[in-house]
Order: structure tokens, then C-alpha cells, then sequence
């Protein structure tokens, strides 16, 4: 297991992290839409977390989220060619290409 998938497993957004992993994977047929609103909606569970450590801002904790689910997708696209790995990472990493209403 790599330092990233020790992270990932052990952190606190291991459940929050794999729901979304299969969630996406589970989809029927995965269109940009639809993955980007489910990582939408996750994200806005990482905004309303507990702060750890105290004083810790929302967009704190939702960049901490994303770098771990970015983690762990990227990770499937290299081990998958299911399509929905790659549509999630672009995503991920290019929230500014969501539909307005969900950019984070």
C-alpha cells in the first residue's frame, strides 16, 4: 500500500471517500452531469465537517476532501478504463467547467 493510500484509508474522509468511489462506479451510465453533481454533493458534506483542528475553515476541509478523492480516482484510472474515473478527475480538477450552480 502506497503513503497516499495509507492517508486515504486511515484519514478522515476514508468512508466519505470510498461512498463516492462507489457510488461513481455504480452509476449506470455515467455522463459529465450527473458525476459532476454527485461530486458536487460530497463536497458540500466535506464543507459542513467537523473542523479538525479547531478553527479550520470550510474550504479548508473541502480542499483536504478533493485531494484525497483525487487520490483514490486517480488512482482507478490507472487501474480501470472504466470512463468514469477520467470524467470524475477532470471534474475534480477543473471544477470551473461544472454547470454554476456546482463550482466549489
Amino acid at each position: 500500500m502506497s503513503r497516499w493510500q495509507e492517508l486515504v484509508t486511515t484519514g478522515r474522509w476514508h468512508e466519505l471517500v470510498d461512498d463516492t468511489l462507489r457510488s461513481l462506479e455504480s452509476m449506470d451510465c455515467p455522463d459529465r452531469d450527473r458525476i459532476n453533481e454527485a461530486i458536487w454533493d460530497v463536497e458540500k458534506v466535506a464543507e459542513m465537517a467537523e473542523p479538525v483542528p479547531l478553527g479550520e475553515n470550510p474550504t479548508e476541509r473541502v480542499c483536504e476532501f478533493k485531494g484525497n478523492l483525487r487520490k483514490a480516482v486517480f488512482d482507478r484510472t490507472t487501474n480501470d478504463s472504466n470512463k468514469v474515473w477520467s470524467m470524475a478527475l477532470m471534474s475534480i480538477d477543473h471544477p470551473e467547467s461544472r454547470d454554476p450552480e456546482h463550482r466549489s
